[in-house]
């Protein structure tokens, strides 16, 4: 504790010392080096003692000197090979630490990386993928239909009451198939050849029909509800009693040889 000679205990003007900051002054009366009267409110001293201050924070000290550079850490695939400096410090991708030592690689013993955690519980089973058909045999649900040629008189051509729910036909060549009956519950028959093919009583709802070429195909009874018949063309086909709602028409030739988009986006009253 620094204490500061201030003047006369009774008379005269005083300045007193304080710290940098925002401590606190204390004030006392010094007599024979006795310390009275100690207290944050300037006291009136007796005379012969010597008034003093001092502050609750203490001066700056100096400020120290720098530190020096930490060793340097990189991340190898393998453990680390090669000259090194002395001090650097190495992590291979398992986690293993490695410290150089007299210019060589060490290990450390040390790993960063933790233990494996738990197996996880097992997922939900997920949904039935599509099968592959190799176009020789009768297709039926959830199978891969696309791009087969079904050529008059083999398997495929005969569908009739046949369940082709979530099937894909895509660009499968159809023409003059008998799928009467049959349910395309959500089938793709997206680019399909449909020409003349015979699709009374059939169930399309929701079916994917976009691009598909349905011209002259018997269409009779048959529900095309919220089916997409995108720029299918339906160019004389037969659609007596057909169920059309919610169908998408969108540049989709209409039975009657017109266009949907020239008839109010619909082909209902022109053929279907």
């Amino acid at each position: 504790m620094a204490a500061f000679l201030l003047g006369s205990a009774t008379y005269g003007a005083v300045q007193f010392a304080s710290a940098a900051g925002s401590g606190t002054t204390y004030y006392g009366c010094v007599t024979k080096g006795a310390l009275s009267k100690v207290g944050t409110k300037l006291p009136t001293c007796a005379k012969g003692a010597t008034l003093i201050s001092w502050n609750s924070k203490g001066q700056p000290g100096t400020p120290g000197t720098n530190g020096t550079n930490g060793t340097s850490m990189t991340v190898s695939v393998g453990a680390p090979t090669g000259t090194c400096t002395s001090g650097d410090s190495d992590m291979a991708a398992t986690g293993e630490v490695y410290i150089c030592k007299s210019g060589a690689w060490s290990d450390t013993g040390v790993s960063l990386k933790g233990a494996t955690g738990a197996l996880g519980l097992t997922g939900p089973q997920g949904p039935q993928g599509v099968t592959a058909n190799t176009c020789t045999s009768i297709p039926g649900p959830n199978e891969n239909f696309s791009f087969c040629t079904l050529s008059p008189g083999s398997p495929g051509t005969d569908l009739a009451f046949v369940d082709l729910e979530n099937t894909l036909l895509i660009q499968t060549q159809l023409s003059y198939a008998y799928m009467n009956g049959a349910n395309l519950d959500n089938a793709n028959l997206s680019q399909s050849d449909l020409v003349n093919t015979n699709l009374d009583n059939a169930n399309l709802t929701n079916a994917e029909l976009n691009s598909a070429n349905l011209e002259n195909a018997d269409l009779y009874l048959t529900n095309l509800t919220d089916a997409d018949l995108s720029n299918a063309n339906l160019t004389g086909a037969g659609m007596i009693g057909a169920n059309v709602t919610g169908v998408t028409w969108s540049d989709t030739g209409c039975p009657d040889g017109t266009l949907s988009n020239s008839d109010g986006n619909t082909c209902v009253g022109h053929g279907a």
